[in-house]
C-alpha cells in the first residue's frame, strides 16, 4: 500500500509542476559586412511563417562581420522557428529585386529553403524543452 500512495504522490506532483521554461540561443553566421542591423525574428507555429503576425518575439541588433548571437529567454516548450535577414541599408525592411527575391542576406532555422518564397513553418520547426536549445543559422 505504501508504494501505491508513493507512486500517486509522484504522479500528482508531476501533474502540478509546471513545464520548465527554456532560452533559444540564435547564432547567426556568414555575415559579410559590419553594417546595417540584424533582424531575428522567433516565430510560432502558424500558416504565416514568417510572417510578423506569427513572431512571439523580435530582436534588431547591429550586424558585426562573422556572426552575431541572440539569446531569447525564458520561452515555455513548444515548436517554434526563426527568420533572420542582415539589413543592410538599415531601412528596417527585407529589400527585394524586380523578381520579388530578396536583395539582402535573409535565413531561417535548420538553414530551411523555400521552392518559391519562404520555407513553411515545418521545414524551419524545432522543439524546445525545458533547458537551452542552439539555432545556428547561415545566411545566403
Amino acid at each position: 500500500m505504501t508504494s501505491l500512495r508513493a507512486l500517486l504522490f509522484a504522479a500528482t506532483m508531476a501533474a502540478a509542476t509546471p513545464a520548465m521554461a527554456g532560452d533559444i540561443r540564435v547564432v547567426v553566421t556568414n555575415l559579410e559586412s559590419a553594417g546595417g542591423l540584424v533582424s531575428i525574428g522567433l516565430h510560432g507555429p502558424s500558416d504565416d511563417f514568417p510572417s510578423p503576425a506569427a513572431m512571439v518575439e523580435g530582436r534588431i541588433v547591429p550586424a558585426a562581420a562573422g556572426a552575431v548571437t541572440v539569446t531569447f529567454r525564458d520561452l515555455p516548450p513548444g515548436r517554434y522557428a526563426v527568420a533572420v535577414f542582415h539589413d543592410v541599408d538599415g531601412d528596417g525592411a527585407l529589400d527585394t529585386g524586380a523578381l520579388g527575391l530578396p536583395a539582402e542576406p535573409y535565413g531561417c532555422s535548420r538553414n530551411a529553403r523555400g521552392r518559391f518564397g519562404p520555407p513553411g513553418f515545418d521545414r524551419a520547426a524545432f522543439d524546445l524543452g525545458g533547458g537551452a536549445v542552439e539555432v545556428r543559422i547561415e545566411l545566403r
